[in-house]
């Protein structure tokens, strides 16, 4: 199960709640203002209304080697052995709004010396079974015979021609050139072929190349190999082996030391664009600056310095330029030079600046008046070498989530807006993105595979990333909104995710496949059905669509239901299952009970039977009471829908009172989790970790009963198992609710109110509402503490304005302090710094708090979290643990051996499948085996949108 599977809490778990911002003062406002006009207190449209604005959204697309784990849930590449891929830098028309992208390609090279072109036909949105990848062969075979395995690939696109490619393969014998066709026309269908004009040069044998420094006569190994394509027609590859920097150029002689370092190479790159155009002032500036060259650095006749004869025709016109930048990695420095010789190589030493052996190299180009940077990988860190010769370590504290760096690939600084660094490592892939930091791809979640073998990005509408388990596809959509995600949420629901109208996560019968889901209950489908119920309450006051009203009366039956399958008028069942279905396991001694209860709409012929769940916590009625003030107020449009929202509400708050302020269960005990009585929450020792909630959930229960069944009279006590239309509406046609108490004095909801204010001081409790001691810190009551936060304001509008409340139990004084520790509960929830980050990002918790203290707007981007909740809920098995950016929080390890972060995780990196329900700290967890239903993203994002703090939507 993913982290904090169930929210049933074990009576040794303490409570808590999850923190937001910054906030002050509080305005004098109506709810009716916010939410029905979508204004901020002075009437105007909300100053922090954010335009839907399109962002970046990477969408993942994996596939399978044959020879992976059979365990794995996505589709077979039908290709083995693969050692490069090579994305194909051509462009094939601009995608639209309608977020349709053009195929995605990339050249892919074996082992055995074939190059393939695979095509993926992006299906979105889509399942991990949907994706498909196109293989094309273009080249017959493996090429000759007795070819030894490649150890290094590149590639070169353009040239005079689009969709062609210069490839070059390195084995332990030869580099070889090829010139593919891959984008077919009339004439030519594609293919890649050895180059007529290319002239194949031995790596080891007779006539191999020279012997210079001390590894003089051993076998030669090319780790890496880069193109230089700044002179496409006389292209010149680059090779880091293990006797160093070499090079050969597509035609004439044999290979060229590069008259740099005799050590072992790791890695080699070539900025292929020319950087700005040095004065000869400036030229002579930069060699004086340059440190004297090591001794290891070893002088060859066969040097670069012929090449740069053959070609000083070519160059004579740039006598004072640098050319394209070449840069190499060993295992004590990494070099920085010329193509041709054009001012000295430059060098920085591991141990100084860098701090480790390099792994991976490559160079950013940059803007011709910028100059070119270097990055440069190892197992601890990233470095930039800037033009200007300064040095930027990246590690943990700057925000690189892991080191073992295995691949880079630099900015391009093109039209296409491919300006991110991305960062392949042994655990995963990284981003490095100039407007949205750093991004971390890990798990099964964004790859198929854990340690990345090469990474290859072109133009920035995608990244193909080669890994141990096969090859994979990031695309990156530029142009999407939260509106289209939203729209795509909204289509999971069905059919994995509705239950009888209960919305909740489904299980998987198969590892990561949708396809094997499973519909079960859970412990709080009452709750999550009503937060869904919610949010189509939202989005049909936002879109007038039809559909979003009639989807929410189907849910409101669903809560219906589970107030009438018990049979005791006020007490809510859990969960339901039709009689004889799997169930999950019951608390005891409350446990599993059968009805005989028909459900309107889903039982058509008698007899009826369903086994519900009780031992029903103040998670439910939390979430209850929020779907049905929501309910009340924007989704009931007739005095009989009103009624039938208000016989719910008045049943269970009567019932509530009635019992004692406690949840009696139908086997006459109280509930685990269901109290709120003073005896229990001031009592000595009695409820600490509860007191200040479970008191401001009791302020707006009763709240709630006041408007709904008092001051509109709409509501009636008495239960019904008629589950007919006309009979649920005349249920609740009786005037106000007036029912005996357990304190003689109590006879209305207004007096019970009054009566825990003064007596008992709820006033005073819920301004701690938000707990602080690790010890007593569950984080989903967080998400309780905003819901009951929200149906307090919408109930009661003394909340917002003391001088609205006509006549009211309290008097104006009393009011007033009860609404001034209202709001600073609310504050309390975003100023306590120890736990603040963790709602500064929360979408659903910035509304409330925008509807209750508009001028406070806290977080310049509340929608953060929306934008990066993934598009996929399966839940994964994510591991965060290992990463250098996260910090553990010490005091939750001591105290409850608990491995929290200090910072919050974000939604797509996250094991949790509720981030803003759980806890957004946590770490690790998650086993792919269930998929979690898009509700809290759909409640966050419509009731934003209700609120008028996206797009100004009203």
């Amino acid at each position: 199960p993913c982290v904090h599977e169930t929210r049933t809490r074990q009576p040794t778990t303490m409570k808590m709640s999850l923190l937001l911002l910054l906030v002050g003062t509080a305005a004098v406002t109506t709810f009716a203002q916010s939410s029905a006009q979508g204004t901020s207190h002075d009437g105007t449209r909300p100053r922090r209304a954010e335009p839907d604005h399109p962002y970046l959204q990477p969408v993942p697309h994996r596939f399978a080697f044959p020879a992976s784990a059979t365990a794995s849930p996505f589709p077979r590449v039908a290709i083995s052995g693969v050692v490069q891929v090579m994305a194909v830098a051509a462009v094939f028309g601009r995608r639209d709004r309608s977020l349709s992208l053009p195929p995605l390609q990339a050249l892919i090279v074996t082992s055995r010396a074939e190059i393939f072109l695979a095509t993926n036909r992006i299906a979105f949105p889509s399942t991990p079974q949907d994706d498909a990848l196109e293989i094309e062969a273009l080249t017959d075979g493996p090429q000759g015979s007795g070819v030894a395995p490649i150890s290094a690939a590149a590639a070169v696109f353009g040239g005079m021609q689009a969709g062609t490619a210069t490839v070059v393969l390195v084995s332990s014998d030869t580099v070889g050139w090829y010139d593919c066709l891959y984008q077919g026309n009339s004439t030519h269908a594609p293919h890649c072929r050895l180059a007529a004009s290319a002239r194949s040069v031995p790596v080891n044998g007779p006539a191999s190349w020279g012997q210079p420094g001390p590894n003089a006569g051993d076998h030669v190994t090319v780790h890496a190999v880069s193109v230089d394509a700044s002179d496409v027609a006389a292209n010149v590859c680059w090779l880091a082996s293990s006797r160093g920097l070499w090079l050969t150029p597509r035609r004439g002689s044999d290979a060229v030391f590069a008259n740099v370092t005799a050590l072992p190479t790791s890695a080699v790159a070539v900025c292929s664009q020319p950087p700005a155009a040095l004065t000869k002032g400036q030229t002579e500036t930069h060699a004086r600056q340059q440190p004297q060259l090591p001794p290891h650095l070893h002088q060859h006749p066969n040097s670069h310095h012929g090449y740069q004869q053959h070609h000083q025709n070519q160059t004579r016109h740039q006598a004072a330029a640098v050319g394209p930048v070449v840069v190499a990695g060993t295992t004590v420095a990494v070099f920085k030079g010329f193509r041709g010789g054009q001012g000295p190589w430059q060098h920085q030493l591991v141990g100084g600046l860098i701090d480790d052996a390099v792994t991976s190299v490559a160079v950013d180009c940059g803007s011709a008046a910028a100059g070119s940077s270097v990055f440069v990988g190892n197992q601890w860190s990233l470095s930039a070498w800037q033009a200007n010769g300064t040095v930027q370590r990246y590690s943990g504290q700057q925000g690189l989530p892991t080191g073992n760096i295995t691949a880079l690939v630099a900015p391009q600084h093109n039209s296409d807006g491919n300006n991110q660094l991305w960062i392949g490592t042994t655990n995963g892939l990284v981003l490095k993105h100039p407007e949205t930091g750093w991004r971390y791809f890990s798990s099964d979640r964004w790859l198929c595979g854990k340690v990345v073998r090469g990474v290859s990005a072109s133009d920035g509408r995608a990244v193909w990333v080669l890994t141990d388990e096969g090859l994979n596809v990031i695309a990156l959509h530029t142009d999407f909104t939260l509106k289209n995600k939203a729209d795509i949420m909204q289509g999971l629901v069905v059919p994995r995710h509705d239950r009888f109208g209960f919305v909740a996560k489904a299980a998987l019968q198969q590892y990561g496949d949708p396809a094997s889901y499973q519909r079960v209950d859970g412990d709080n489908d009452g709750s999550w059905t009503s937060y869904y119920m919610a949010s189509q309450i939202f989005r049909w006051r936002v879109t007038k669509s039809p559909e979003a009203r009639q989807l929410a009366w189907r849910h409101f039956r669903a809560l219906e239901f589970l107030h009438n399958v018990t049979g005791l008028a006020g007490f809510i069942a859990r969960t339901v299952v039709k009689c004889g279905q799997t169930h999950q396991p019951g608390d005891k001694p409350h446990g599993w009970h059968n009805s005989s209860t028909c459900y309107s709409g889903i039982d058509d012929l008698a007899p009826c039977c369903w086994t519900w769940k009780g031992d029903t916590s103040t998670d439910e009625t939390d979430g209850h009471l929020y779907g049905l003030i929501v309910a009340y107020e924007h989704l009931a449009q007739t005095d009989a829908e009103r009624a039938r929202v208000a016989r719910l509400v008045c049943n269970l708050v009567a019932y509530i009172v009635d019992s004692g302020y406690v949840y009696i269960d139908v086997t006459g005990q109280r509930t685990t989790w269901g109290y709120w009585s003073p005896e229990l929450l001031n009592g000595i020792p009695g409820k600490p970790n509860e007191r200040g909630l479970n008191s401001l959930e009791m302020v707006a229960y009763l709240s709630v009963a006041i408007k709904v069944c008092e001051d509109d009279g709409g509501g009636g006590g008495g239960s019904s198992n008629n589950n007919s239309e006309e009979a649920r509406a005349a249920s609740g046609a009786s005037s106000n609710l007036t029912v005996s108490r357990r304190q003689p004095h109590n006879t209305t909801f207004s007096d019970a109110l009054a009566w825990l204010v003064r007596q008992h001081g709820y006033g005073l409790n819920l301004i701690n509402a938000r707990l602080t001691s690790p010890q007593g810190i569950a984080f989903f009551d967080y998400k309780n503490a905003h819901v009951t936060m929200y149906a307090l304001a919408a109930a009661a509008p003394w909340t917002l304005n003391a001088s609205s409340a006509a006549q009211h139990p309290l008097s104006p004084g009393e009011l007033e302090e009860l609404r001034a520790n209202f709001l600073a509960s609310v504050q309390n929830y975003w100023e306590t710094p120890s736990l603040g980050a963790a709602a500064e990002h929360a979408t659903l918790f910035n509304t409330v708090r925008h509807v209750i203290l508009p001028e406070h707007q806290g977080l310049a981007d509340p929608f953060w979290q929306l934008r990066r909740w993934p598009l996929e809920l399966i839940c994964w098995p994510v591991s965060n643990s290992q990463r250098l950016d996260v910090t553990l929080r010490k005091d939750w390890l001591q105290c409850c051996n608990q491995s929290l972060s200090v910072n919050p995780i974000p939604p797509d990196e996250s094991p949790d499948d509720h981030p803003d329900d759980n806890s957004p700290f946590a770490i690790d967890g998650g086993t792919g085996r269930s998929e979690s239903a898009p509700t809290t993203f759909l409640e966050s994002y419509w009731m934003a949108r209700f609120h008028g703090m996206l797009d100004g939507v009203k």
